[in-house]
């Protein structure tokens, strides 16, 4: 298995989209499919950044590749997302959007996201 691998098996038990967890963690869609394909390589930031997003430790994404079960305080535990019911909502609504649409609601929310973060 390739980080690319354990990061895709994550992001489908949450039932994620590629959209969402890349805006999470502040990765461009295409950049994370072509991670998720292992045609890419990613850096120790952006795997934190990752992990972040799929609410796992970055140790405990480490021991998946190593294909050992973490174990302890570590113990890995599959995360079952508790979106609210707007989030759930915005999200079949996004769902529902032609590409060209989708496109431009990830263009406005990425240019919200930088502007909560300069304003921090």
């Amino acid at each position: 298995m390739h980080i690319g691998e354990a990061l895709r098996s994550l992001r489908l038990r949450q039932r994620r989209t590629l959209e969402s967890v890349a805006l999470e963690a502040g990765f461009d869609t295409a950049n994370l499919s072509r991670l998720e394909r292992g045609e890419q390589t990613v850096s120790l930031d952006r795997l934190i950044a990752l992990a972040a997003a799929l609410k796992i430790r970055p140790s405990d994404l480490l021991r998946m590749l190593e294909g050992s079960a973490p174990s302890g305080e570590t113990e890995f535990k599959e995360v079952e997302l508790a979106y609210s019911s707007e989030t759930q909502a915005l999200n079949r609504a996004y769902g529902m959007l032609d590409s060209h649409h989708r496109l431009i609601g990830l263009r406005i929310i990425q240019e919200l996201v930088k502007v909560q973060r300069s304003v921090r």
